[in-house]
């Protein structure tokens, strides 16, 4: 089809939409059908003889209201069948102007979905927790601060008060027995029932040194910046404890024995031996779960791959251990009593000290990550928040991270009843 040209003949139209067509000579009088509405009808007969033959076509369509060809195509537009099925373009469109407006990206509607945080904190599901920073330096941070911080105070003041009085009841013992000035006494018979209280009292007071200063160490291995109460041993396990810890001291120093025997070191070699080797096999019996058996390859390992964190230890005990031992030395043979009382308090905090190097020394050794404190819990949070216009509460919020994970708690008490194991436990499989 081509539009109409001045000076043509006027061209028939459909009798159905009132499409215009452009036909040829030879089909007048012939059966056309229109390209607009599909309607069949013969050139040159009336329009309700067409009717009829329309009506036989289902899909065929007559408005109500006949179209006129400017109200669908204008004519200058209309082009010839021909070309449109020939392939090639009907309308020419310029892409050089990019006129073409980005779609606003979709936001969804506010509050369709629900805080599923929020929900599980209401209903009782989650729990907060405080994973504490490790610390910045592994042998000095919050380390000479340790015996008075948290419930370490009660136990630094038990144990400074247990090694005073045993102490002076042992001078008071050698007194009776004659043993310090070197000859007997009239009361020298007194000596032997002072000297069974000494005994005990000496018992009860290291039994106790020993479980704080194991669950010290388990506190710090475990990568705890603060005392937890959890791992401190029964009560009826503190004799237990001291005499393994005991046990482990006499051997490390038997494995000197050979060196005593050479003159110029004598019984100096035990107390080098019983240094150097009972953290060896005190932390190998921690690791191992076995005081009888304190063998651990994992633990003779970190001797290798990290030689210089036990050179340190090594040193910094050496050091602690001379600035006692010389001004005790110097003070005892004056004033006993004055000496023994005042090496109470310094011989606690030597040996928390003392737990919380060997301690970090584990936790570096075995690649633990800093543990969680279960002591803080929600009020103690918010009274962190609140204070934080103070500068020490600043620091030490500074060295917790706050976090929320789900409460499992329950659900593993609901699916074992077992008690946990009490007996510390240091893993120095973590590094992996």
């Amino acid at each position: 089809m081509e539009p109409d040209r001045p000076g043509t003949k006027k061209s028939p139209t459909c009798p159905c939409c009132g499409n215009r067509l452009r036909l040829r000579p030879d089909q007048i009088g012939s059966e056309v059908m229109c390209p607009k509405c599909s309607a069949t009808f013969v050139v040159g007969r009336k329009h309700h003889q067409v009717a009829a033959t329309s009506a036989d076509n289902d899909d065929a369509y007559e408005p109500e209201i006949p179209l006129t060809p400017s109200s669908i195509v204008p004519v200058h537009e209309m082009i010839d069948v021909s070309e449109a099925h020939s392939g090639q373009p009907q309308y020419e469109a310029d892409w050089s102007v990019d006129d073409l407006e980005a779609e606003e990206h979709h936001q969804r509607p506010p509050g369709i979905e629900p805080d599923y945080l929020a929900l599980a904190e209401a209903k009782g599901l989650m729990r907060t927790e405080f994973v504490q920073l490790p610390p910045r330096w592994t042998f000095f941070s919050g380390v000479f601060g340790f015996p008075w911080q948290g419930v370490n105070l009660t136990r630094w003041s038990a144990m400074a008060f247990g090694l005073s009085m045993t102490g002076c009841a042992f001078i008071y013992t050698l007194d009776l027995l004659g043993i310090l000035h070197g000859k007997l006494s009239g009361s020298a018979l007194m000596g032997i029932p002072a000297s069974l209280v000494t005994i005990g009292l000496a018992l009860v007071t290291m039994s106790f040194c020993a479980a704080s200063v194991l669950a010290a160490i388990q506190d710090t291995a475990d990568g705890h910046d603060e005392v937890q109460e959890s791992t401190m041993p029964d009560w009826d396990q503190w004799a237990f404890t001291f005499i393994s810890m005991f046990s482990l001291a006499a051997a490390a120093g038997a494995i000197g024995f050979p060196l005593s025997l050479i003159e110029p070191i004598g019984p100096a070699a035990f107390l080098v031996s019983t240094m150097i080797f009972f953290p060896i096999l005190l932390l190998s019996a921690m690791e191992s779960d076995s005081f009888l058996l304190p063998f651990s390859p994992p633990v003779l390992s970190t001797l290798r791959r990290y030689w210089q964190g036990w050179l340190l230890f090594y040193l910094l005990t050496t050091a602690m251990l001379l600035a006692w031992c010389i001004p005790f030395g110097a003070v005892l043979t004056t004033a006993p009593y004055a000496a023994i009382v005042v090496s109470g308090p310094v011989l606690a905090a030597m040996m928390l000290i003392y737990a919380r190097w060997l301690g970090r020394l584990a936790w570096q050794a075995s690649g633990a990550p800093a543990a969680v404190d279960e002591r803080y819990s929600e009020s103690r949070a918010d009274e962190d928040e609140s204070s934080q216009s103070k500068p020490k509460q600043r620091e030490k919020k500074r060295q917790r991270i706050r976090i929320q994970v789900p409460d499992f708690d329950a659900a593993a008490n609901m699916v074992s009843d077992q008690p946990q194991p009490t007996r510390p436990r240091i893993d120095f499989h973590r590094r992996g």
